[in-house]
């Protein structure tokens, strides 16, 4: 999904909890991103192994958000 920059600039602004919640995203999508390079570097294929099926139960756990609950 892509969006364009100026209208998530304008919502950010008029919408803190959207803001919020949007910077909260990015830096958890950040913090995933490193931990999954690290596991593929360092760990065995059946640590990694291990690591996803915990990570994919944790995942549907988890309940959905939408950003519409955030703009109101």
């Amino acid at each position: 999904m892509s969006f364009k920059k100026d209208r998530v600039l304008s919502t950010i602004r008029r919408h803190p909890g959207f803001a919020e919640f949007f910077v909260t995203y990015l830096l958890e999508r950040s913090l995933r991103t490193e931990e999954d390079l690290v596991d593929q570097l360092f760990n065995s294929s059946e640590k990694r192994l291990a690591r996803t099926l915990i990570l994919l139960a944790q995942f549907r756990r988890d309940e959905p958000q939408t950003v519409s609950s955030f703009l109101t």
